[in-house]
């Protein structure tokens, strides 16, 4: 398993002890890239994986990490979306 630093957003976020606009870049970024870092940690559960995907805490930092994360944060936008359209039918408007 990992023993990598959290990867979830947080006031300050580059360690420089204030807050600045790089440090929320960076909590955008963090939070665009959860889906990414939970697949991480899935993959790392699994025997092996991590030593035939030669896998580490930046990988899904990376442009895959962000594809995978922008692909999985549309599959949440559209789940919500039919979840709120059928309440909207099922309330008759």
């Amino acid at each position: 398993m990992f023993q990598c630093q959290n990867f979830l957003p947080r006031a300050d976020m580059n360690g420089d002890q204030i807050y600045t606009i790089t440090d929320l870049w960076l909590q955008i970024k963090a939070i665009w890239l959860i889906p990414g870092n939970v697949g991480l940690e899935v993959l790392a559960s699994v025997p092996g994986a991590v030593q035939f995907l030669e896998l580490d805490c930046w990988s899904a930092s990376g442009f895959i990490g962000a594809i995978v994360s922008g692909y999985l944060w549309g599959l949440v936008i559209m789940i919500v979306g039919s979840i709120l359209m059928g309440m909207r039918k099922a309330a008759g408007n």
